[in-house]
């Protein structure tokens, strides 16, 4: 149980990190790539004028927790998944210093890349307390 804990655990890492280094969403306003490398939006992401960036904080607890037996890391991978779709709900962005915003006009394979490593994760938690769940419950019916 432990030797796939550990694949799926560093494959989020290299899914998150992938993500850093593709483009992921084009605005209308403005130069479409000004914001667009995954990198640039963890950097100076909190400045956006989204939440959606509070993913990333969410997305470490779940990486930390990932061998202990509780309901945290899906919470916080639920949470994580849930900001990061807020991006796409959103569709806009502060563009420059004044404030003025931009709509997202294509979300790019950076953007859905960076998605997926956050509900990858999360399904891998459901899936893994639903086989402990059952697990558990066939041993009961045993005894």
């Amino acid at each position: 149980m432990r030797n796939h804990r550990f694949i799926v655990f560093t494959l989020s890492i290299i899914i998150f990190f992938a993500s850093l280094f593709l483009e992921t969403f084009h605005i209308n306003n403005g130069h479409p790539t000004a914001w667009s490398l995954g990198l640039a939006n963890l950097i100076l992401g909190i400045f956006s004028g989204n939440i959606s960036w509070l993913a990333n904080i969410f997305k470490i607890p779940p990486w930390i927790l990932t061998y202990k037996k509780s309901g945290l890391p899906i919470v916080f991978s639920l949470i994580a998944s849930i900001l990061a779709f807020s991006f796409y709900i959103n569709g806009k962005i502060i563009i420059n210093e004044a404030g003025h915003t931009g709509k997202v006009s294509k979300y790019l394979v950076g953007y859905w890349v960076w998605f997926s490593s956050m509900t990858s994760y999360l399904i891998y938690h459901i899936v893994i307390l639903i086989m402990e769940r059952m697990k558990n419950k066939s041993a009961i019916n045993f005894v």
